[in-house]
């Protein structure tokens, strides 16, 4: 618990300023996590007998998420169609890669080799790049949903880096109600086979504490955010954020370990405090998209 509390200290005031100052910052902060993560989800899946190419996930990660964060922040310069080429081009060069370099992989298990290197872009880039869309989501309704100028207007109103971080506040605040409520009350097991530890109370107190988290923080900090959007994304965090710990909770318990690795004392991995935040951060760049897209 010391460990926690030190690292907490430290860690989560260093995330918040980089949050905030978004940008180059963002970047630097995505481009690094995103391949910790990648080396971590490799070493689980090395316990069921993969031996990927390991220099193939680093680099294509670092390919694409320098690619999205480049076309956005210099998004003047980039029209929807050459953007979306670009993208496009690269979600496809990643399975024809990862194919047909691993005819040379002379390692055995090719099949679970392919699948680490196409679960790495899936999971870790695609949702890792999720963060830098939110972050300059006026950007990404610039090129990609051919908004209307009041749309525009109405985007470049609100600060997206406070969106993400009242994103963060949010899965933070859910996990603190789960497990303070969830040891206090909780009786009824919510995903025994997968987290023996997880009840249906925990579970519920964690949703509130997620929709309270992002409603109240975003209201504060961009006030022009549409407060019924905000319930909404409060609501989609409390569902798919504990699916995503659950999601990471059977990656580990298959491979036979307790925490993704022993990088941060007294909380594992990286993985382990980012499950939740990579199918948070996904979830809410859908349906704000489906939102400002169908109001436009």
């Amino acid at each position: 618990m010391k460990n926690r509390i030190i690292v907490g200290i430290i860690g989560i005031p260093l995330l918040i300023i980089l949050i905030i100052l978004g940008g180059w910052y963002l970047f630097g902060l995505v481009f690094v996590l995103s391949n910790i993560c990648i080396w971590e989800l490799i070493n689980i899946f090395s316990k069921k007998g993969a031996t990927p190419i390991k220099s193939l996930s680093y680099i294509w990660n670092s390919i694409f998420i320098i690619s999205i964060f480049l076309i956005l922040f210099y998004g003047g310069n980039y029209s929807g169609i050459p953007a979306m080429g670009i993208l496009i081009v690269l979600l496809l060069l990643n399975s024809l890669l990862h194919f047909g370099i691993n005819l040379w992989n002379k390692a055995p298990n090719n099949t679970i080799n392919i699948s680490t290197g196409i679960t790495n872009f899936s999971y870790i880039t695609l949702f890792f790049s999720s963060v830098i869309c939110i972050s300059l989501f006026n950007e990404f309704g610039e090129i990609f949903l051919n908004l209307n100028l009041l749309s525009l207007i109405q985007i470049n109103e609100i600060n997206w880096n406070y969106v993400l971080l009242s994103m963060f506040i949010s899965i933070w605040s859910s996990d603190t109600f789960a497990y303070f409520i969830g040891r206090k009350i909780g009786k009824h097991k919510l995903f025994e086979r997968i987290s023996p530890k997880k009840s249906w109370e925990g579970a519920i107190a964690g949703f509130v504490g997620a929709v309270v988290g992002f409603t109240i923080p975003i209201y504060y900090l961009t006030p022009n955010f549409n407060f019924i959007l905000s319930i909404i994304i409060g609501i989609v965090i409390g569902i798919v954020g504990p699916i995503g710990d659950l999601a990471e909770s059977q990656l580990k318990r298959d491979a036979g370990i307790k925490d993704s690795s022993n990088l941060i004392p007294g909380h594992g991995g990286l993985l382990d405090r980012f499950d939740s935040m990579l199918f948070a951060a996904p979830s809410i760049l859908i349906v704000l998209i489906i939102y400002f897209y169908f109001s436009n």
